[in-house]
């Protein structure tokens, strides 16, 4: 039952971590929308960047990398405890399932890292060593680290 209590804990850990998340990457969904309708404004415009706009796309893929750099070291230590714990063969497979999407969830929400508020950081950097230090325990508990 402890053990239990303790996934469920970090369950919702994650849930709501991720929760916090999306309201900042919903917001930037709006933002884009706009700058689109900027766009279509200007049709003849529009076919003109379509070219540059597929190199565009590797541009994309170096910014999700400097939001990955721009993670606190708490987050990383969470990512790290979490991959360890995914591989704990004493825990059953719907637990690591459950607490995989909960974390899938929750670092979904670190893609706009490097756009938050230090506020916001700091609150995810707090949640993610909150997240960690559960961990530790569900593997001390389930897996003997």
């Amino acid at each position: 039952m402890k053990k239990l209590s303790i996934l469920f804990a970090i369950f919702a850990m994650t849930t709501t971590l991720g929760v916090a998340g999306c309201k900042k990457k919903e917001e930037a969904k709006t933002d884009v929308p706009a700058a689109k309708t900027t766009d279509e404004t200007k049709p003849a415009d529009t076919a003109k960047p379509a070219d540059p706009a597929t190199p565009a796309t590797p541009a994309t893929t170096p910014t999700s990398n400097a939001a990955s750099a721009d993670l606190p070291a708490e987050c990383a230590e969470y990512k790290g405890m979490m991959e360890k714990l995914a591989s704990c063969e004493k825990m059953p497979q719907q637990s690591r399932d459950a607490l995989k999407q909960g974390f899938d969830a929750m670092s979904a929400s670190w893609a706009n890292a490097a756009a938050m508020p230090p506020e916001a950081k700091q609150a995810m950097a707090d949640g993610c060593k909150q997240g960690a230090e559960a961990l530790k325990t569900a593997a001390a508990a389930q897996c003997g680290w």
